[in-house]
């Protein structure tokens, strides 16, 4: 397949058809998904949109077809990410072409992406030195520099001096074509990959102005702007951006308009997969807005707002001094299966739940401050919360602690001895109430030790006939 098939144009396409043909098909193909495709057509793109270099593939397309051929198995090895292939065929086509420098570039590109970066760096040193004039040339050679420092070791002086290099080419391609932003965004990113957002900031807001007016033609060098904005932890400078790009966009063209929607849902859903859910809001708000079609993007908003307010929610509560402990670890472990994918075994959770309903007075009090100060966290599990507030003040504190779980029918058995015969006389009144107080003290004491806790149940499970036999009694009389 030729550039022009590649981004599904004629040959006698103009550059406003090329671009948006290129919006179309990035879309269909993002970075982050289809990388190789993307860099497929990323390359047709910034050959076909170059007045020189697109001048040079017609004229290398012109030799015959026997080099158009060997061109279009290039192009289908490429696809398929077999560089050694592609590499092979070029090689091919420069036996008989050999003064064809769009293939030569090709070859440098491919070296690359196999990851040849030393035969990448010699093919683009001989291409620049025989057509210093190419900005395309200079760009791609400062690439390899720059994908040459993606496999160095993290902040190593061979990863530095790559960066270096690269720029230092990138540089040489702007000084060819001041008006060309591209370099300019390249040589952002290397600041960029090594941590120094300002610097990269610096070079994108020049990057804008290369050209002396800000239009859509800038969408690139805006919407890393805003990544980097991002980075910086400035949200409201996001915004700035977002509205700017959504200014800038032309009037009817609703696929230019669906791919920069797509663009920032795209981000959206990165931040949404590290758990980033409040800085993804934004993202997908402008998502929804530029494409109100999709219903996705409006889905994804409002999970990733419900998910923001949760932590939002959970953060205060960590500090909050009126939910008790118990209360909290039973929160925690449910929020770290929703935000975690970590379950809980539901026997925890039953244990979990007994601690908390064996404080009794304070875990209503805790409940109740849940339900109205954080009612996104209370609705994880309403039913429990409500069973809380029914049950907390008439708790078996040590029977519950010592079977690990409020469910057991045992501790029923225990409730209606206390509500049917302590309750009735005025001994066993101020046997309840002394037992409300020491209650939850001996049943924290209790919980941590397993062979206490089996112990006591089975004491209590013996005991029990007898505690049915004296409610049974007193029911009789």
């Amino acid at each position: 397949m030729t550039y022009y098939e590649d981004l599904g144009v004629t040959p006698e396409a103009d550059e406003r058809e090329i671009k948006k043909a290129y919006f179309r098909l990035v879309r269909k193909h993002p970075p982050e998904k289809d990388p190789e495709k993307f860099k497929l057509i990323r390359e047709a793109y910034e050959t076909l949109s170059d007045p020189q270099a697109r001048s040079r593939y017609d004229s290398l397309n012109a030799h015959g077809d026997e080099i158009r051929q060997l061109m279009e198995q290039c192009d289908q090895h490429a696809e398929r990410e077999e560089w050694d292939k592609a590499i092979r065929i070029l090689k091919e086509v420069l036996v008989l072409a050999p003064e064809e420098e769009f293939a030569r570039n090709a070859l440098g590109i491919s070296y690359s992406r196999w990851g040849q970066f030393d035969e990448a760096l010699k093919v683009f040193e001989t291409l620049t030195a025989k057509s210093a004039d190419i900005p395309l040339y200079w760009v791609n050679y400062g690439s390899v520099w720059h994908d040459k420092a993606a496999v160095e070791l993290d902040g190593s002086a061979e990863q530095r001096q790559c960066y270096e290099n690269a720029r230092k080419l990138y540089q040489k391609a702007h000084e060819l074509e001041k008006f060309n932003a591209e370099p300019l965004v390249a040589i952002a990113r290397t600041w960029f990959d090594q941590g120094e957002f300002d610097k990269a900031l610096d070079f994108v807001k020049r990057a804008i102005r290369a050209d002396g007016e800000v239009d859509f033609q800038d969408f690139e060098a805006l919407f890393f702007m805003a990544i980097i904005q991002l980075h910086r932890q400035r949200l409201d400078l996001v915004e700035k951006v977002g509205r700017k790009i959504e200014q800038l966009l032309p009037p009817d063209a609703p696929d230019v308009q669906q791919y920069v929607a797509f663009r920032f849902a795209e981000v959206g859903v990165s931040l949404r997969e590290v758990g980033a859910f409040g800085p993804s809001r934004k993202f997908f708000e402008f998502a929804v807005r530029l494409d109100r079609q999709e219903p996705a993007y409006q889905e994804l908003l409002n999970s990733s707002t419900a998910l923001d307010e949760l932590l939002a929610e959970w953060d205060k509560i960590e500090r909050d001094p009126g939910i008790i402990p118990e209360l909290r670890n039973l929160l925690g472990a449910y929020l770290a299966e929703i935000f975690e994918d970590r379950k809980t075994p539901d026997r925890i959770l039953n244990q979990m739940g007994g601690t908390v309903l064996n404080r009794g007075k304070a875990a209503k009090e805790s409940v109740a401050r849940l339900a109205q100060f954080y009612p996104k966290v209370y609705s994880i599990n309403p039913e429990f919360f409500r069973e809380v507030r029914d049950r907390a003040g008439k708790a078996c504190f040590v029977v519950t602690a010592a079977y690990g779980t409020p469910d057991e029918p045992v501790i029923d058995l225990y409730r209606d001895f206390r509500e049917s015969f302590l309750r009735a006389s005025p001994t066993g009144r101020w046997l309840i109430r002394v037992y409300e107080r020491v209650g939850p003290i001996l049943a924290r004491a209790i919980d941590p030790h397993p062979r206490l806790r089996r112990v006591l149940a089975k004491l209590f499970g013996l005991l029990a006939p007898w505690v049915v036999n004296r409610t049974k009694a007193l029911g009789r009389r």
